[in-house]
């Protein structure tokens, strides 16, 4: 990566940090594009080879970030790879897919023909990597009939994924009917747990939102002695992140702390859980510690607490180093704290491992450094500092440990 200075008639000078070359993109982004096993690459996408083969461990779905539809198809555009287009017929794709993009194909060619749970790992796995729009035209025939079993109950919330991710309304109509008729008690909860979100995030329903939270809780009480270990400590994590949410946006900042710190706890039993049981199930771990980390990242800029931010940085770090979103969470966070060479190595960090946008970056730590005296005054020490480390930055991790 190279750092340039550029200037205009009449204007100053400006750092400009470029854009990653085409191969850090693919490198990062490999095992979304090629659904090859891998430990590259932003965790929460290296479910995604797992689920094209089936290979969970006996288990069901339980992936849970979603990136912005599309990702996926606009890489394999702009890396001009069209061998790796999922919709491709084998016959097509000239024998060089991987083991998890051939079977993903074949599903999707017979996805009407496949057993509901493999129905479900197929579509957790479009869900996965951005290819809602290979998923919408494949779940033309599922209906409410699907809630009478558990696998079709699997299988309509991965369509309610589907809509959620493609901003369709009826995706609430859906997770209504998982929470409320769904023949799973794992996924009544995990219904309610959307719906909280939703109704926080899209609708600022609070009493609504709070009305989840009881819900899943009252729904996980009924099922706890039926579930195993990695389920129990798995939805108590997710229920409590989402009572910390609302807690938060109600302003009850002891039941916020509350619901933070067992989020925590349970994080950390899902983890030491986790470790006897399948690869499939390690990644639902590491990923739900990676959104605590997150969440405890973000109350901790709100707060100010640079010491805070700091801690959970590096946990997400420890987590995660490859996804280009944990650096940029970290850039806002640092810089709201006032910590602006922690803030300039995130933004170093986002680029060198596929992310773009860094100029942007610079520019929203220049508008939160009130330290200073001006934005030019802070652009300046921000770009001696990005110029300092660009030749160093290949493990900026290191700067955080």
């Amino acid at each position: 990566m190279d750092a340039q200075t550029m200037s205009a008639p009449g204007t100053a000078e400006r750092t400009v940090v470029e854009a990653p070359p085409t191969a850090v993109v693919h490198r990062v982004w490999e095992t979304m594009i090629t659904l090859r096993e891998s430990e590259r690459g932003p965790l929460h996408i290296r479910h995604a080879p797992l689920l094209a083969t089936g290979d969970l461990g006996g288990g069901a779905p339980m992936s849970s970030i979603l990136m912005p539809a599309g990702l996926r198809a606009s890489l394999v555009r702009s890396l001009r790879l069209a061998d790796a287009d999922v919709g491709l017929r084998s016959g097509e794709a000239g024998g060089r897919a991987s083991k998890g993009l051939a079977a993903l194909r074949a599903d999707i060619a017979a996805f009407d023909d496949l057993t509901l749970p493999r129905q479900a790992e197929v579509l957790s796995c479009l869900n996965c990597i951005t290819e809602q729009a290979v998923a919408v035209p494949l779940v033309r025939n599922v209906s409410s009939d699907h809630l009478l079993s558990v696998p079709g109950g699997r299988v309509l919330y991965e369509v309610g994924r589907v809509l959620l991710r493609i901003y369709n309304p009826q995706a609430r109509q859906v997770f209504q009917s998982v929470a409320e008729s769904g023949a799973d008690p794992v996924l009544r909860i995990l219904g309610r747990v959307q719906l909280g979100a939703m109704a926080v995030r899209q609708q600022g329903d609070l009493d609504s939102a709070t009305a989840h939270v009881r819900a899943a809780w009252s729904g996980y009480a009924e099922a706890e002695t039926d579930l195993d270990d990695f389920l129990r400590a798995l939805l108590q994590s997710r229920v409590s992140r989402l009572a910390a949410l609302v807690a938060m946006r109600t302003g009850d900042a002891h039941g916020q702390s509350a619901a933070m710190e067992r989020s925590l706890e349970t994080a950390l039993e899902l983890e030491r859980i986790s470790r006897a049981r399948s690869a499939y199930d390690r990644l639902v771990s590491a990923e739900n510690m990676k959104i605590v980390a997150e969440s405890h990242l973000k109350a901790a800029g709100g707060a100010g607490d640079s010491s805070g931010v700091v801690k959970w940085a590096t946990t997400m770090l420890s987590v995660d180093s490859d996804d280009p979103g944990t650096w940029r969470d970290i850039t806002t966070h640092a810089a709201r704290c006032g910590l602006v060479t922690e803030a300039a190595i995130a933004t170093v960090g986002m680029t060198f491992v596929g992310g773009t946008g860094t100029v942007g970056s610079v520019e929203r730590i220049a508008a939160v450094g009130n330290r200073f005296d001006s934005s030019a005054e802070l652009r300046h020490e921000l770009a001696a500092a990005i110029a300092g480390l660009a030749a160093a930055a290949h493990a900026p991790i290191a700067r955080w440990s």
